[in-house]
């Protein structure tokens, strides 16, 4: 998973005289890099379940991602129930198709060792039985100038003695056509000569992505005095991306919480949304449920989420009226060197080439603009409803 990077702006007030500047602000927090970061969750649905584990890094350097492998992780209940979990990639660890199965009204706790001899526990969290979503809907709105779908889900009702508080999670799926198609090839070999015609040129043209979509979206029904959640927006897509040209979906899971994890949401939320503030809104002083029992002073990152799951979906298709302003792939001026000359001086390490016109994929123009697999995937999802 993508993690957004956390940019402190400290506006500086100088004396008459000088003038008013804006600039980035990283503080040093080196006492936090190298924290385990623990993401999953157990629901009320089958599994299998998924552990995510990873270590943190400098703010700056938030862009990378280091999964932590060869941990020892285990999902446990108050009866007495455990499984061992599975490690399927660098740093993501699962439970068997066939394993253990959330119970509602159990309490479960995660225990990880790690290879260096630290052991994390998370506290007890109780499974609340799941709330369900009555409908999901998606209308066209104008927002900043800009044409997009506004979509918003509606709860099923229940009672607010059940002290249930919701979580919604995202993830788009969108079909997308790429600007230029595949006319040529090249693998080696003499050129002009070896240059052969790529067959059916518009086969690499549509492709399939799915993304987590990064915000999030929390309801108390005491804040807000309602049992209900009615016509609550959720995420906002609009045309300057290419997500909405073709057909779009929208995966929507709803998780109903206690009030300890949604506080531990709404405090990320808020912290998310705060400007100006410096070490009082880091992400480090966000508590989650897990503990290191090895050094209880240091602190982990993230939450091992325990709750209610449910789960729909809604397709859209493109904006008829919409003005997308997406970039699209402009072909460069062409080489003054002619193309077979370029292909021969190539190596086996940039074979086979895609040629659109006289460019080379990947090499004169962005992969994106003719392969359709530099961005998603052919393969048409399960789910996915024309």
């Amino acid at each position: 998973m993508k993690r957004k990077k956390l940019v402190l702006l400290i506006s500086f007030c100088v004396l008459a005289g000088y003038t008013s500047c804006i600039k980035e602000f990283i503080p040093r927090v080196d006492k936090y890099d190298q924290l385990l970061v623990v993401e999953g969750a157990i629901t009320d649905q089958p599994g299998p379940y998924t552990i995510k584990l990873s270590i943190s890094v400098k703010l700056s350097e938030s862009s990378r991602y280091i999964p932590y492998s060869k941990c020892t992780v285990e999902i446990s209940d108050d009866t007495g129930n455990s499984e061992m979990l599975t490690e399927v990639s660098e740093g993501v660890y699962k439970t068997d198709s066939l394993g253990m199965q959330g119970v509602v009204g159990r309490k479960y706790k995660l225990k990880i060792s790690a290879p260096d001899d630290q052991v994390y526990e998370s506290q007890e969290e109780i499974l609340k039985k799941g709330v369900g979503i009555q409908s999901l809907s998606a209308e066209y709105e104008r927002k900043n100038d800009r044409d997009g779908y506004q979509f918003y889900v509606d709860a099923e009702n229940y009672s607010t003695a059940d002290s249930n508080y919701l979580f919604w999670s995202l993830e788009s799926t969108y079909k997308f056509k790429t600007d230029h198609k595949i006319f040529f090839y090249y693998e080696g070999g003499i050129a002009p000569a070896a240059i052969k015609p790529f067959p059916n040129p518009d086969s690499l043209q549509i492709c399939y992505r799915t993304q987590p979509i990064i915000g999030i979206y929390t309801f108390d029904p005491l804040e807000q005095n309602q049992s209900q959640a009615i016509h609550f927006p959720l995420n906002y897509e609009d045309t300057y991306s290419n997500a909405l040209a073709m057909r779009y979906c929208l995966t929507v899971k709803q998780y109903t919480f206690t009030k300890k994890q949604y506080t531990y949401w709404s405090t990320v939320k808020k912290m998310n949304a705060s400007q100006g503030s410096l070490y009082s809104q880091q992400p480090y002083q966000v508590k989650g449920n897990v503990i290191n029992l090895s050094d209880p002073e240091k602190p982990v990152l993230g939450y091992f989420m325990v709750g209610g799951l449910s789960q729909k979906r809604i397709f859209v298709d493109h904006l008829p009226l919409g003005l997308y302003e997406y970039s699209t792939c402009l072909l460069p001026e062409p080489s003054k060197v002619p193309l077979y000359k370029r292909l021969n001086a190539t190596t086996q390490q940039d074979w086979p080439i895609y040629i659109v016109g006289t460019f080379m994929v990947g090499l004169d123009i962005d992969a994106e603009c003719a392969d359709c697999r530099a961005a998603g995937f052919l393969q048409k999802p399960d789910f996915w409803i024309e």
